[in-house]
C-alpha cells in the first residue's frame, strides 16, 4: 500500500511512534509500525509498503487502541 511515514510521538508519553498514512484512499488509515527499518525513519516520506497485522494492540492510552503491523517490505516512492 501507498502511504507517508510520520512519528506520532514516542509511546512512553502516550504517542504512538512510527505510523503509515495511507494515501490514494478516501479516508487515510493510521497504520502502527512494530519494525520500520532506521533507514525510513523520516517524516514525511512517500513509501509503497507490505504490511501484516500482527495482531497485538498498540501501547497507548487509547480508549480502542489500534493494531499494529509488521513491515514484511518497504521502500521509497
Amino acid at each position: 500500500m501507498d502511504g507517508t511515514i510520520h512519528y506520532t510521538g514516542d509511546p512512553a508519553a502516550d504517542g504512538l511512534g512510527w505510523v503509515l498514512v495511507t494515501t490514494g484512499t478516501e479516508s487515510p488509515r493510521y497504520l502502527v509500525l512494530s519494525n520500520l527499518p532506521a533507514a525510513y525513519q523520516q517524516e514525511q516520506l512517500s513509501v509503497k509498503a507490505c504490511l501484516v497485522n500482527t495482531g497485538q494492540k498498540a501501547t497507548c492510552f487509547c480508549a480502542a487502541p489500534p493494531d499494529t503491523y509488521r513491515v514484511v517490505s518497504i521502500e521509497r516512492r
